[in-house]
């Protein structure tokens, strides 16, 4: 499992140029890429919704900025993750399965996509519960580890964690907190 810092750019932020001198302004090399805004008066739209030519345009504009994508996020497998482990295995391993014959059916090799989970916010100070289960990422660093590492035995390659606070200095303090802590919990197995 490798480990990054990236930006969310989406339809709730301000125009694509806007978001992209965000993320330079804070140092974050790379954006995840949702609904986006291509300028300033126009739409919201998704990467699918996108034509060949304004694929083009984005790649070019992040290419100058020297932001990279991490990801994309689209529909194709959303699913509302449950606490219970055994659902969130067979939503993700159907999720993983579509994602491969999506790829198989464009001609692409499965294997060269990364499989990502984007976790819901990260709570490093209380468990939360739903129906009488701990939410994954809440609870103790050790908890927040074991979520990781769970999920890394399902096929994931990544996990994209919402790590905020009431300002940026608690946002920066809780982000240190998690790779300190929660990221060498999980690397060790410990």
């Amino acid at each position: 499992m490798s480990w990054g810092m990236s930006g969310m750019c989406g339809e709730i932020a301000g125009p694509l140029d806007e978001q992209i001198a965000g993320l330079r302004v804070l140092g974050v090399p790379r954006a995840n890429l949702t609904k986006l805004s291509l300028t300033a008066d126009g739409p919201s739209l998704s990467i699918e919704e996108l034509s060949d030519a304004e694929l083009a345009s984005l790649r070019r504009r992040l290419d100058e900025s020297g932001i990279g994508c991490y990801c994309v996020t689209s529909p194709v497998a959303k699913y509302a993750v449950d606490t219970d482990p055994a659902k969130v295995d067979r939503q993700l391993s159907r999720s993983i399965d579509r994602l491969r014959r999506y790829a198989e059916d464009a001609g692409r090799d499965p294997s060269e996509i990364e499989v990502v989970y984007h976790g819901a916010a990260y709570r490093d100070r209380e468990e939360q519960m739903v129906d009488g289960e701990r939410s994954m990422f809440t609870g103790s660093q050790s908890q927040v580890a074991e979520d990781i590492r769970e999920l890394e035995g399902m096929g994931v390659q990544n996990v994209m964690l919402e790590i905020v606070g009431k300002d940026l200095d608690a946002t920066l303090e809780r982000m240190e907190q998690f790779a300190s802590r929660a990221m060498p919990l999980a690397r060790s197995g410990g």
